[in-house]
């Protein structure tokens, strides 16, 4: 998995604390922005705040970096 900052990210997110976790997100894609995983994991925090296109934006981020993002979410984001 990746740095502590994402390990927090994810714990905040599965505890419901968004703002936290969304903080802790971007703390990670600051420190190393050429990890996929951390738009894609930011990109299912988004999806769940209700903010598609920031979702969106965010696996198409991480696909370009080499994460295998699942068609059918994209095919959801992209659905308006």
């Amino acid at each position: 998995m990746g740095n502590r900052t994402e390990r927090c990210s994810l714990c905040h997110g599965q505890l419901k604390q968004n703002n936290e976790a969304l903080a802790d997100f971007n703390r990670s894609i600051a420190l190393n922005p050429s990890q996929g995983i951390f738009y894609q994991n930011r990109s299912f925090l988004y999806n769940s705040l209700g903010d598609r296109q920031h979702a969106l934006e965010d696996i198409v981020k991480a696909r370009n970096l080499g994460v295998a993002a699942d068609p059918a979410y994209l095919k959801f984001l992209e659905t308006k």
